[in-house]
């Protein structure tokens, strides 16, 4: 766990008691709903009452972090260590922020933090070992230049100066009348004051922390297409088309949609009719996983625990010897710009530095996207009717989408290209982001293979029925049964020879290395 300037505090399974910066369990700090106390004529007002009162005005509050997000709204700049403080001192100005739970965070009066800590050298368990040769000269010569000076690498630490909400309690009295609470007068406090916390985690280096995350949302959420496009193609059975509807049926029991409801009845349809477009699996494929994207896209209330820091800056220290063999530490740099600080936006779709998300566009009306992005110097979109012959044109579409797009990489020879299907009202709705280069492979890693078919019947001593018996125990194709035993083959099968079982496998095997697979 990373050194912090301040103790935190292991959550316990089973408690959720977050806003007083109690103990809870993962995600405390999320959408909840708010009961609004009520008053009569004649009621006997007690301490629940007025509490119940009162956490309902801050939960009316905190909602704000989902109408205008959280961040720095203004001042608290950082800067470097004044004459009454230590060289290894920075101060944070009076300022306002909104923290990731919905907290107004105010710093009234300068705040300042040594961070001498973190320049004492971390435990070596290798300590009574002397380094290389090789090693030793690999570290030398490698400095960080600061303007034209430059610094030995090896005596740069660099750390993330965060802030986070925090109460404490002042005034205390001793109640008058104890009422059916207590027979024995003891003191209350009958104020919370409202501040804050200054600490530091340790970083590395220049590392962007909203560059990372946003990389890892893009690759999520590509793995989880891949995934999904690939686990539906696996459903086609090739000529039978009466299995394939029972497959789609039992995978969409197991992942319900969200949006495009019709997709069952239409299978149902399917099924029975006898009439059947030649593209029907691709079509309903489509559907299924547009339905996918575009919950994955939608902006969802975001969560976080009550002690997610609100990052203010990043700051490089210089830990150096002198020739007594003390360590002194230094701030040689504050920079408290984003990436390394978060102003106040909203946590719906990460977006790396110097770019914008093509994320809440998609299925969107190309006439409203124009108008947003226009603020972004890419009005000029350029429409085009997505169109693909079976499902692997579907699959190189959809992996070759932008998701991101960085500041001037689109010009007049270049432009954005929006790709759209119509809906039931006629309206253009954008699935995807190209550009008129079609430098697909520039985009993202190769497309998935071409779709290829795994039939069970393809194994010899494998007919219909035996198939029929094996998808009833969920192996489905080839791929299902190399990763079975010949236990449960022999369970599906209902056959008194094992060996047989195990030999079904083995054909298996080979025939998908003929496959490449």
């Amino acid at each position: 766990m990373n050194e912090m300037s301040m103790t935190m505090t292991t959550p316990h399974a089973g408690e959720k008691k977050c806003r007083c910066g109690g103990k809870c369990k993962g995600e405390c700090c999320e959408l909840e709903c708010l009961i609004q106390p009520r008053f009569f004529c004649g009621q006997l007002l007690t301490d629940q009452d007025l509490s119940a009162l009162l956490d309902w005005v801050k939960g009316k509050s905190a909602l704000s972090r989902y109408r205008h997000g959280w961040g720095v709204v203004c001042g608290l700049d950082v800067r470097c260590h004044g004459e009454q403080h230590s060289d290894s001192s920075v101060t944070v100005t009076p300022g306002y922020a909104i923290d990731c739970c919905g907290n107004d965070i105010v710093v009234c009066r300068d705040a300042t933090i040594d961070l001498a800590k973190y320049c004492r050298p971390d435990a070596n368990p290798c300590g009574d070992w002397e380094p290389r040769q090789d090693q030793s000269q690999a570290n030398e010569g490698q400095t960080v230049r600061y303007g034209a000076w430059g610094v030995p690498k090896s005596e740069i630490v660099s750390v993330e100066l965060r802030i986070r909400y925090a109460e404490s309690l002042s005034d205390a009295k001793s109640g008058l009348a104890r009422g059916g609470c207590d027979s024995t007068a003891i003191c209350e406090y009958t104020r919370t004051i409202e501040g804050h916390e200054l600490y530091a985690v340790p970083v590395d280096g220049c590392e962007d922390l909203t560059t990372d995350r946003a990389e890892k949302w893009r690759l999520e959420y590509t793995e989880e297409l891949r995934t999904i496009l690939s686990t539906l193609t696996s459903l086609y059975a090739v000529g039978e088309p009466e299995r394939t509807v029972r497959r789609l049926l039992a995978w969409l029991d197991t992942h319900p949609l969200h949006h495009f409801c019709f997709v069952r009845e239409w299978l149902c349809e399917v099924e029975r009719s006898n009439n059947r477009s030649e593209t029907w699996f691709r079509d309903v494929v489509f559907w299924i996983v547009q339905d996918w994207r575009n919950h994955y896209f939608q902006c969802h209330c975001f969560g976080c625990g009550p002690e997610t820091g609100l990052p203010l800056a990043r700051i490089w220290l210089w830990r150096r010897r002198d020739r007594f063999g003390k360590t002194h530490c230094t701030v040689l740099y504050v920079n408290a710009h984003p990436p390394f600080r978060r102003p106040l936006s909203l946590e719906c779709w990460p977006t790396p530095a110097g770019a914008i998300s093509l994320a809440p566009f998609i299925w969107q009306r190309p006439e409203d996207v124009c108008v947003r992005l226009a603020a972004f110097g890419l009005g000029d979109l350029e429409l085009q009717q997505l169109t693909f012959d079976d499902v692997v044109e579907l699959q190189r579409q959809l992996f070759a989408e932008r998701v991101f797009v960085h500041c001037g990489e689109f010009s007049y020879q270049n432009r954005l290209v929006a790709y759209y299907v119509e809906d039931y009202c006629g309206h253009k709705r954008i699935v995807t982001f190209g550009d008129t280069k079609r430098n697909y492979q520039a985009f993202v890693a190769a497309p998935p293979p071409a779709a290829q078919t795994f039939n069970l019947e393809e194994v010899n001593g494998i007919g219909p029925g035996f198939a029929k018996r094996l998808e009833e125990k969920g192996i489905n194709d080839l791929r299902d049964l190399v990763k079975a035993t010949p236990e449960q083959v022999h369970e599906a099968l209902r056959t008194p020879d094992i060996e047989h079982c195990r030999r079904l496998i083995e054909e298996a095997k080979r025939l998908l290395e003929k496959k490449g697979v």
